[in-house]
């Protein structure tokens, strides 16, 4: 879950496992089976067939971190740039803008426009 060019290290609500300290602290990531066993964004991608909430229609909906106003932003703003930009990209974006590891409680409470404006490219910077 470490690689960074893996789509599978997105967990299913478009946190990404590689980013986040977690995995130094022995959780594996949602799809190897770490996280929280009755995460319901988890339950309900495996069993509509998701792959991840970037495929789901009714997204942000109030499951899991989307539900909780201090990680609904971050959440929301990462599935958007995986609808946007496919996995691969988000991934890229992600760590060319935030690094190697996600300093999660440092987007805590920010709304989706502010991780989003993190996110976007510089002024005059191609896609």
């Amino acid at each position: 879950m470490t690689d960074w060019n893996d789509t599978d290290t997105l967990a299913y609500c478009g946190w990404i496992c590689a980013g986040c300290s977690g995995l130094n602290d022995g959780c594996s990531g949602c799809r190897a089976g770490g996280g929280d066993e009755g995460c319901s964004v988890r339950t309900c991608c495996i069993e509509n067939g998701y792959a991840g909430c970037w495929e789901c229609g009714k997204m942000p909906c109030e499951r899991g971190p989307f539900g909780k106003p201090e990680w609904r932003g971050v959440t929301t703003a990462f599935v958007r740039e995986a609808q946007r930009l496919t996995l691969a990209g988000m991934l890229a974006r992600v760590r060319q803008r935030l690094g190697a590891l996600i300093d999660y409680g440092a987007l805590s409470g920010k709304s989706e426009a502010e991780v989003l404006a993190l996110l976007d490219d510089e002024p005059g910077e191609p896609c």
